[in-house]
């Protein structure tokens, strides 16, 4: 008997797909080895083990019930097949005698502990689809050995079995997963809604020991907890849902009507939790001239809007700089929206609660680092913040952010012209991307400290050409210009803007596209590479896909990088608009590329660092260069406007004033002047103007001007240009006052 059930599995092994058990038996009869002559036959061996009470292959077809609670096989509706734990047996007990004794200390083992078993089952069957669970959680509820437990299911395949996973949701070990079986296993979780990415499961997409034990009532607290389980920290998750662009979907119909949504016009009606396959097919008939990135963004964002966000996550959006929080209260719907400037458009919506209507979360106040990072990426409408989850949870008011506490609370939605914030108008006409009324000018003016005629004069430079380059020495506040204008221009909405650093390690492939290595492979051990796009591509097709508002790549120190290097085609681009350009790494639709006429590119020089050379002439004729420099307005007024704006003494500029004074008068000095951005910090002064002063000096302003002297035996910087010289001879300007 021993032989013929090991023989069996043998076969099944090398089978290619399940086999009817019928043919199992055949095929055992004709590989079957006479050893006794008592014995002609396997049937005659296995008469005389049953006394003739059954057939051979009755036998086999009852006593494979063993093999399949050992996990060694398991039984479909198309036939038997050997399990990866079945192949691993035979390997670990080659001789038929012992492979059968363990096989049959299994089952017992089995019909001991079944109530244990049963358990697992039915924490299984309770599982909500799209959510996974850890074997090891499973093994702590029913008290078992978590080997034995996933054994027994990838034997007996439960409904739900495929659930059971290792940590990081990786296939259980123990499993010996058949590459074969693998990939079976792999088409199961993804049909039940749960991503599949590098051979894994979505790690959000666990439901933790207590949830699980809540699932099927085993926790305190009974039916209460069971309804509350997904709304628990370890099964939900956090979105930011981009809102269209052309107009203010937000507080004109988001707010007010309670919902998110995402547009989906042309694309066939999908149904909620269609996998990402089928989207991906739907996005391809629908869409099949846009470029592969752009499809691959917009098969992403309705897969995850149409079955990855679910009731009870998070989801937060934005209208400028102000952002706002709430609950996810229902499945998705289609809605024609007839509000739609371009007609009625199809949507896919959510129902919300949300939390903080009257009072959204500033970007710049608000959100923390990481956070605001991950919401300011341009190019993708809906974004996993599930990362983020705590930080967002207590962001508003302070409170858990529940369904029970939604319903306990009540929510007051807020009509359009209610939400409040600074940035009511964040969109720029289609006409005039640049067009910035009086009042908006005044007010960015005066945040600067500079001039109105002066930010005019920029804006007209622009609107020229889309290119820009603030050049100074250091302390001109070159960086600060060039971000608070973009953020102005744009309506302070982050997601428009892309700042990066030149380096003389920055390449092409930083910048514009190229080949990344990503994640895991296989099997095989060797790595895959991406074509993966950098900021300026990324940029330029958020911009592409939202021609009515502008976008802005700010790139700090630009002469620090190998701009031939890294611009390649750009620089044609960057003075042809209208035309279009093949990138160096084509995609793989073969489409040329082009620079949208809504990108501007501001970048800021430090004309005082002697270790890199100066902008070549193809450069500079592709840019306007606009000079801040402290000899000159509006630079040099900068600092005594802003002392007086802080209500403090005009000495940090009379001391400044006095410094250049001398740099200019210094027979053969070739370096520049020094800005007033060292001195324009409000907490440097918070003990008082004077150790101020003399900490600014010591640590950044005297080692500035140690480099500019560097070589100079004659010059004594701190004789000549320390504080306590500087103080002797600063005379304030009559009109400065005391």
């Amino acid at each position: 008997m021993s032989r013929v059930m090991q023989l069996a599995v043998r076969y099944l092994v090398s089978a290619e797909a399940p086999v009817h058990p019928s043919l199992v038996w055949s095929k055992v009869r004709q590989q079957y080895p006479v050893t006794d002559e008592r014995y002609p036959t396997v049937d005659d061996e296995w008469a005389a083990a049953t006394n003739g009470k059954t057939t051979a292959e009755q036998t086999l077809r009852w006593t494979s019930s063993e093999l399949v609670r050992a996990g060694w096989l398991a039984k479909t509706p198309e036939g038997w097949l050997a399990t990866g734990v079945g192949e691993w047996s035979l390997r670990e007990y080659p001789d038929p005698v012992s492979w059968r004794k363990e096989a049959g200390r299994r089952y017992a083992d089995y019909r001991r502990d079944r109530d244990q078993f049963d358990l697992v089952e039915a924490e299984l069957a309770a599982v909500p689809a799209g959510y996974w669970v850890r074997a090891g959680d499973l093994a702590e509820s029913a008290d078992l050995p978590a080997e034995r437990i996933v054994h027994y299911l990838v034997g007996s395949r439960p409904e739900g079995w495929f659930r059971a996973l290792d940590v990081g949701g990786r296939l259980p070990r123990d499993a010996h997963a058949t590459e074969r079986e693998r990939a079976v296993w792999l088409g199961l979780l993804e049909a039940d809604g749960i991503d599949i990415v590098t051979g894994r499961a979505d790690a959000l997409r666990q439901l933790a020991g207590a949830d699980l034990r809540a699932v099927v009532g085993e926790a305190d607290g009974g039916d209460d907890d069971v309804a509350g389980v997904l709304e628990t920290e370890q099964a939900r998750r956090a979105w930011l849902v981009r809102p269209p662009s052309r107009r203010d979907a937000v507080r004109g119909e988001w707010l007010p009507d309670a919902v998110c949504a995402l547009p989906v016009d042309l694309l066939p009606q999908l149904r909620p939790g269609t996998g990402r396959s089928v989207v991906a097919d739907a996005v391809e008939a629908t869409y099949p001239k846009r470029r592969s990135d752009q499809r691959l963004r917009l098969v992403d964002d309705i897969y995850a809007f149409l079955s990855r966000i679910s009731i009870g996550d998070l989801v937060l959006t934005n209208f400028g700089a102000d952002f706002y929080v709430g609950e996810i209260t229902g499945s998705p719907y289609y809605f024609r929206n007839p509000e739609s400037p371009a007609g009625a458009v199809l949507e896919l919506r959510r129902t919300v609660r949300w939390r903080n209507p009257r009072d959204p979360l500033d970007f710049a106040d608000d959100l923390s680092g990481p956070l605001a990072a991950a919401v300011a990426v341009p190019d993708q409408s809906v974004i996993d913040l599930s990362d983020f989850l705590p930080e967002l949870v207590g962001r508003v008011q302070g409170e858990a952010l529940t369904l029970s506490g939604l319903a306990a609370g009540g929510i007051v939605n807020v009509g359009a012209g209610e939400a409040r914030g600074p940035s009511a108008d964040p969109t720029m006409a289609a006409a005039g991307l640049l067009n910035v009324g009086d009042d908006r000018l005044e007010a960015l003016a005066a945040r600067l400290h500079v001039d109105d005629d002066w930010l005019r004069r920029c804006l007209r430079l622009l609107r020229l050409k889309p290119q820009m380059i603030f050049q100074g020495p250091p302390g001109t506040g070159k960086t600060f210009v060039a971000r608070e204008l973009a953020l102005h221009l744009t309506g302070q909405k982050r997601e428009n803007i892309a700042f990066v650093q030149f380096h003389p390690a920055y390449s092409y492939e930083d910048f514009i596209q190229g080949y990344r290595p990503r994640g895991e492979a296989g099997g095989d051990g060797s790595i895959r590479f991406e074509l993966v796009s950098g900021p300026l591509v990324r940029l330029a097709q958020a911009a592409e896909e939202h021609p009515d508002e502008p976008f802005f790549v700010i790139i700090d120190e630009i002469n620090r990088g190998n701009l031939a290097k890294i611009f390649g085609e750009l620089y044609f681009l960057l003075e042809y608009r209208d035309e279009v350009a093949y990138l160096l790494y084509r995609q793989e639709d073969g489409r040329p590329f082009s620079l949208p006429k809504n990108l501007f590119i501001l970048g800021t020089m430090n004309t005082a660092d002697r270790s890199i050379s100066r902008l070549d002439a193809a450069v500079r004729r592709r840019f306007h260069f606009v000079t801040l420099d402290p000899a000159e307005e509006p630079t040099r007024s900068l600092l005594r406007t802003w002392l007086t704006a802080q209500s403090l003494s005009a000495q940090p500029a009379d001391v400044l004033d006095e410094l250049n004074r001398r740099l200019d008068a210094k027979d053969g000095f070739t370096g520049s002047r020094v800005g007033p951005a060292y001195l324009m910090k409000t907490e440097l002064y918070a003990d008082g103007i004077d150790a101020g002063l003399d900490l600014v000096w010591l640590t950044q302003i005297e080692p500035l001007l140690e480099e500019y002297f560097y070589g100079d035996d004659e010059t004594d910087v701190h004789h000549e240009f320390g504080l306590d010289a500087l103080r002797q001879t600063a005379i304030p300007p009559q009109s400065a006052g005391a």
